[in-house]
């Protein structure tokens, strides 16, 4: 019998964690970098981007959204 007690740890992801995995698993960033054109001068690329996009969509989408008008 062992005696040993592991540490565990926990990470709360929400659902980002879980669309992020998602994104991953069917190669989203991949395809999409497939279709445009990547530059290796380029820092982020389209597909990381779509990706971020994606991800934050949620949070655009609850702030509410005012149309201003000049008078």
């Amino acid at each position: 019998m062992n005696n040993q007690k592991e540490e565990l740890e926990s990470k709360n992801l929400n659902h980002l964690g879980i669309i992020a995995g998602i994104i991953d698993e069917i190669g989203i960033v991949q395809k999409i970098n497939e279709i445009f054109f990547v530059d290796v001068r380029e820092k982020v690329n389209t597909g990381e981007v779509v990706k971020a996009i994606v991800l934050n969509f949620k949070e655009i989408n609850q702030k509410n959204l005012r149309r201003v008008f000049d008078n």
